[in-house]
């Protein structure tokens, strides 16, 4: 439990993918449709602000299982009804991380769920998946093409994704397990 006591708001997704609910419409894994990220932003900052009005309660903080979700809506949300969004990274387009190898590599880990941003510790990574997320990863990083047409090394890129797999925590943000 996060928070004993405290209200707890659970909204659901309104978008249907393979008769799962969503919140964010995706074209392909990993890829939103950055209109309706817009949208479905300001349609759940306004069930936000409704919700706090009719039951009286304070600015909630924002936690949930797809950092990526909440980091594409955490823009519009902050300005809108959540002065406590909890994200990982800032929102990055493809033109702000594939000239970039960190940015790339992380991207590419945190899109395989190979590692998640700890809700609470933003600059806390942990390693989540499995050796097969991991290679998932690699492989969408070597696709990934740069301004200038190339793709990144493999060998620059096998000793980004190294630098980073060792710095990652393994299974648990440490921060929040002293807690």
């Amino acid at each position: 439990m996060i928070s004993p006591g405290s209200p707890l708001l659970s909204p659901r997704g309104r978008v249907l993918e393979n008769g799962m609910p969503r919140f964010l419409r995706r074209l392909a894994e990993g890829v939103f449709d950055e209109e309706d990220v817009r949208d479905r932003a300001l349609e759940l900052g306004d069930f936000i602000q409704q919700a706090r009005e009719q039951y009286g309660i304070s600015a909630p903080i924002a936690v949930g299982y797809e950092a990526r979700a909440l980091r594409h809506t955490g823009p519009c949300l902050t300005s809108i009804a959540t002065p406590k969004m909890r994200t990982g990274r800032p929102d990055m387009s493809v033109e702000d991380y594939a000239d970039d190898l960190s940015a790339t590599v992380h991207y590419a880990l945190e899109t395989t769920r190979a590692v998640a941003v700890c809700p609470f510790h933003s600059e806390v990574t942990i390693r989540v998946g499995d050796d097969a997320a991991e290679s998932h990863a690699f492989e969408r990083a070597k696709r990934i093409v740069r301004s200038d047409g190339t793709n990144w090394e493999t060998q620059d890129l096998r000793q980004e994704f190294a630098r980073q797999l060792s710095k990652a925590a393994d299974g648990e943000c440490p921060r929040c397990a002293q807690h």
